[in-house]
């Protein structure tokens, strides 16, 4: 019985180093502490069928605190936003996002999606987390050394791509194309979309500051 009781304390103790050493190795960021702010590199794209909604800039502020921290949070507001090949003007409500260093993405707020010209439908992206097929990459980049920096300055990059985004689609044709018998019921019509998908990369940075990930 003594030799089963130290066995079983023996595998007590490696499963409890085995916890720590994962916590040990687990991803964060850090930084001198401040506001952060971003602009967007190529184009962020969110799908939210039957569209597909390509905005060509953004930029976003946010706030890190000083030293080593798991997550933090940036607004990010876009602009110059297009459907249907740029032929539908799309306006996107500002977005609160919070990113986890170990390599997962939040919508903290909702968002809303509204295609213009006319066609009175919107799509509306409620707060959430569970996404599918989810890849967030951050990498650093270093500026060249200065007399402020000497060993150059540490910025953001970070590029986020996901499937599964759950949305809420009010109106035709926002609910998708439907057969002319109906249509009219299909103006009215709210659907519910699981389906979408978002896109995009930025470049974040605090001003006289820096800002990095550790992995």
């Amino acid at each position: 019985m003594r030799k089963i009781w130290m066995a079983f304390c023996l595998v007590a103790m490696v499963s409890a180093l085995g916890v720590s050493a994962v916590a040990a190795s687990a991803h964060s960021f850090e930084s001198t502490g401040g506001t952060t702010r971003g602009k967007q590199i190529g184009k962020e794209e969110f799908v939210v069928w039957p569209m597909k909604v390509a905005c060509n800039s953004s930029s976003s502020k946010g706030s890190a605190p000083a030293g080593s921290f798991g997550a933090y949070s940036s607004e990010t507001k876009y602009s110059l936003c297009t459907a249907f090949g740029g032929g539908v003007k799309v306006t996107v409500s500002p977005a609160l996002w919070e990113y986890n260093a170990e390599g997962t993405q939040t919508l903290l707020n909702e968002v809303t999606i509204k295609p213009g010209s006319g066609l009175g439908c919107h799509y509306s992206l409620s707060p959430q987390s569970a996404f599918t097929k989810e890849s967030i990459i951050y990498g650093d980049e270093k500026l060249p050394a200065s007399t402020k920096f000497p060993e150059g300055q540490l910025k953001l990059n970070i590029y986020s791509k996901f499937a599964g985004l759950t949305y809420t689609a009010v109106g035709w044709p926002c609910t998708g194309p439907k057969s002319a018998e109906e249509l009219a019921l299909e103006k009215t019509e709210t659907s519910e979309g699981e389906g979408g998908s978002f896109s995009g990369a930025l470049h974040e940075e605090i001003a006289g500051g820096n800002i990095t990930w550790v992995e």
